[in-house]
């Protein structure tokens, strides 16, 4: 599939909500992003993947047979994602100093 090395995890994690809600605007408000906003990422998605991964209908979303082939494999990935951020986080966090950046104009 083109682009799946490239993918964003944000993007991997559209999918997922919508496909658990079968719903845009509940899976918007899930994530706490625009309904618009959630559909434009999916649209890139199925773009960068080349797939089709819902039926859209007025009254309906469903998953076609691609998006349900992809769902347990980007579930996975968004988990181990997870996993990674919470290694790093874990790792030596208490040794690391506190860095704070504080921008200020310029004065002369």
């Amino acid at each position: 599939m083109p682009g799946l090395q490239d993918t964003d995890p944000r993007l991997l994690r559209a999918f997922v909500a919508v496909a658990t809600e079968l719903h845009f605007t509940r899976a918007a408000a899930r994530l706490f992003v625009a309904q618009q906003a959630l559909s434009r990422d999916i649209r890139r998605l199925e773009d960068r993947w080349g797939v089709r991964l819902f039926v859209r209908s007025t009254r309906r979303v469903t998953l076609t047979a691609e998006g349900e082939r992809l769902l347990a494999p980007a579930r996975r990935a968004i988990a181990a994602q997870e996993e990674l951020a919470a290694a790093v986080a874990g790792a030596g966090a208490a040794d690391r100093p506190l860095v704070v950046d504080v921008g200020a104009p310029a004065s002369t």
